[in-house]
């Protein structure tokens, strides 16, 4: 049956913790942080009125969904290896992250996003959607 895919709900959820930890590190100013600032047109000032903790729940929780879902195409996909689990997170990237970024660079208008910011975020979800991949084939 279709709906009865075992998962290791404990791979899941550190998926979404390294998702986690791999977003710290990638926005992280002396990586891609004070880039990302740039493209979005935001200042330090801007980054002390945003409400963290309600920012980093709401992206663990999508982290959470995100791992689920992969957890669920690496089973499907019959991915066996580390290397077949990234595999699969790169054709989950290619066919829905990395298609769907591409109208806000396009058709934003004066909200469009740069060239820079695209490769930026999805250099980022490319990366994590293949350790995710890698992470949930292994460890199932």
């Amino acid at each position: 049956m279709v709906f009865s895919v075992p998962l290791n709900y404990t791979a899941i959820f550190t998926s979404a913790v390294i998702a986690m930890v791999l977003g710290f590190v990638w926005y992280h100013p002396k990586v891609f942080g004070s880039k990302w600032q740039k493209y979005a047109q935001i200042t330090k000032n801007d980054t002390k009125d945003m409400s963290m903790s309600k920012s980093y729940l709401i992206m663990f929780l999508g982290a959470l969904v995100m791992s689920y879902v992969t957890a669920h195409f690496v089973y499907y996909v019959n991915a066996q290896t580390a290397a077949d689990g990234a595999i699969a997170g790169f054709w989950l990237w290619l066919g829905f992250v990395a298609t769907t970024g591409v109208g806000d660079v396009l058709f934003g208008g004066k909200n469009a996003k740069p060239w820079g910011m695209y490769l930026l975020q999805n250099g980022h979800n490319l990366v994590l959607l293949s350790i995710m991949g890698a992470v949930l084939t292994v460890w199932r």
